[in-house]
């Protein structure tokens, strides 16, 4: 991780614009950086986290009860909102990023570890 600017130095001569240090994309930071391996982790969540959004508007639509409360909802979509394939985002790796990554799932497992305790 962290080694793009090396690995896209080559392709510049001196004195030409240089490679940033990241490529403003997640998604290709991570394909780039930690190759296969390293995206599939986040590929499984953004599709664990869509699942969820989904289930929840089928519930809301059929009016049945999903036990998601808004504050869930509102982390799955922040967890959306972030990791959109789309959007220029920071280096994956930095600190402050990963604050804003990591912190809608704290949310979550609380939430998640709440409700079993209940239920124990």
């Amino acid at each position: 991780p962290k080694l793009y600017r090396h690995s896209c130095a080559p392709y510049f001569r001196q004195g030409e614009l240089g490679c940033s240090t990241h490529p403003h994309n997640t998604y290709i930071q991570l394909l780039l950086e930690t190759g296969i391996t390293g995206i599939i982790p986040i590929l499984l969540l953004g599709i664990f986290v869509f699942y969820k959004l989904v289930r929840q508007i089928y519930f809301s639509v059929t009016n049945k009860s999903s036990g998601l409360n808004f504050i869930e909802v509102g982390m799955y979509i922040a967890v959306v909102i972030s990791l959109w394939p789309l959007a220029p985002t920071g280096s994956f790796f930095n600190n402050w990023l990963s604050v804003i990554y990591y912190l809608p799932f704290c949310f979550i497992f609380y939430f998640a570890y709440k409700e079993k305790k209940h239920y124990e």
